[in-house]
């Protein structure tokens, strides 16, 4: 299959993210939204920093985050010497005509990743993954303080590498539930699979789970620490986990007019699946946009 251009990608990217209709974000008056709806606060200042920074820590959020994250792996299961993602990720929550689902939250996903020594003859390469779009469906629940999100995931093969992505197209389905009845404290689950259906007839076919639990307590002052946010997976193709474990730490705040999540972490993760990183530090700064 075709490789598709930088150009190409960027131009997917931007539609995927923000090509909707003007109007179809939440407007802060809504007249008495429900708790999932609700806006986050546009001054991340006092009891304020808290509710945002709560939003900006719930997949669920009612808020337009612009993300970007480095992961440095200093080493890899079965390769030689460090390797690095960098991702652009966009979340964009979308207005529904429908009484019963009236909000869908997009998270879009794109990848620069710089792979280990792959050994003689193969050695380290750079270029752009794939693309992964996830789109969540909010049904209204009766159950106060737990939020569900359904709905279709999506990959894209936009890496310019055979070394940096699949070369497949993927689907599947996406679930994921968010609890937040104890003040301060979230917890949940995320939960995805994808299956290949068309793409390069040379490269393997892919069926992988991807399981992502993770809790977050807030303090005062925007603050909070939480578990890892990068997923679990299982291949099943190989039949091997990859498990990657560790604390996060961040806190919400304002760089001049502009409301931030900056946030580190350090993940370890003792199983093998002969390509997974083993040790990793990960940095982020979001750019927040609140109603």
């Amino acid at each position: 299959m075709k490789k598709l251009s930088i150009l190409g990608v960027a131009s997917i990217l931007a539609v995927t993210t923000f090509g909707l209709a003007p109007g179809n974000v939440l407007a802060a008056d809504d007249q008495n939204p429900p708790a999932d709806e609700t806006p986050a606060p546009s001054e991340p200042t006092g009891s304020q920093a808290g509710s945002l920074a709560e939003t900006a820590t719930n997949p669920l959020g009612n808020l337009v985050q612009f993300q970007m994250i480095d992961q440095l792996n200093m080493a890899t299961y079965e390769s030689d010497g460090p390797s690095n993602a960098f991702l652009v990720q966009a979340v964009v929550p979308v207005k529904l005509p429908f009484e019963n689902v009236p909000l869908m939250i997009t998270r879009t996903t794109l990848p620069l990743v710089t792979t280990p020594n792959l050994g003689p003859g193969v050695g380290r390469h750079t270029g752009l993954g794939d693309l992964v779009l996830l789109s969540l469906l909010l049904p209204k629940l009766d159950i106060k303080g737990v939020t569900i999100g359904i709905g279709p995931t999506f990959t894209f093969p936009t890496a310019t590498s055979d070394f940096t992505g699949n070369g497949k197209w993927q689907a599947g389905p996406t679930f994921l539930i968010i609890n937040m009845k104890i003040p301060m404290f979230q917890f949940g689950l995320l939960a995805y699979q994808q299956w290949s259906f068309a793409g390069e007839s040379d490269r393997e076919n892919v069926s992988k789970l991807y399981l992502q639990p993770f809790m977050t307590k807030h303090f005062k002052g925007g603050w909070y620490l939480g578990s890892q946010d990068v997923p679990w997976t299982y291949n099943f193709k190989s039949d091997k986990w990859t498990m990657p474990m560790g604390p996060k730490l961040g806190r919400v705040f304002k760089i001049g007019n502009q409301a931030v999540n900056a946030f580190g972490a350090v993940y370890y993760s003792p199983l093998n699946d002969g390509a997974s990183e083993e040790f990793s530090f990960r940095v982020g700064l979001t750019l927040l946009f609140p109603k």
